[in-house]
């Protein structure tokens, strides 16, 4: 994490997240859903992503991308693409499944 990082998150309040932290709960919650800083506009903005490449859907797109020290390759389903997310940026990891699923009712229910 460069200086201007860590005085951004402690001035800002807003923790960063350690690359193996993110990678350990993408994995975990299979789909999820990432908030973090745009590297520009230091906007919240947020991905549906996944870890989980062995899906047939995601198989059948390419990726010339990959992950360097503080970057996480994810597939995102909102903009059916690859991304590396930026892991001092990232503030917050929800599982999908948990939204899907508000008050033990499936908010999808009837659309499927």
């Amino acid at each position: 994490m460069s200086a201007k990082e860590f005085l951004l998150a402690h001035i800002t309040g807003v923790p960063t997240m350690d690359k193996k932290i993110l990678t350990s709960k993408i994995v975990a919650f299979e789909d999820a859903i990432v908030t973090y800083r745009g590297a520009v506009s230091n906007k919240l903005k947020y991905n549906i992503v996944t870890k989980n490449f062995n899906c047939d859907y995601i198989k059948n797109k390419s990726s010339k991308v990959k992950e360097t020290d503080n970057t996480v390759l994810v597939f995102c389903w909102d903009t059916d693409s690859f991304k590396l997310l930026k892991s001092e940026a990232v503030v917050q990891v929800v599982p999908l499944d948990s939204v899907l699923n508000r008050n033990g009712r499936n908010l999808l229910q009837g659309y499927l």
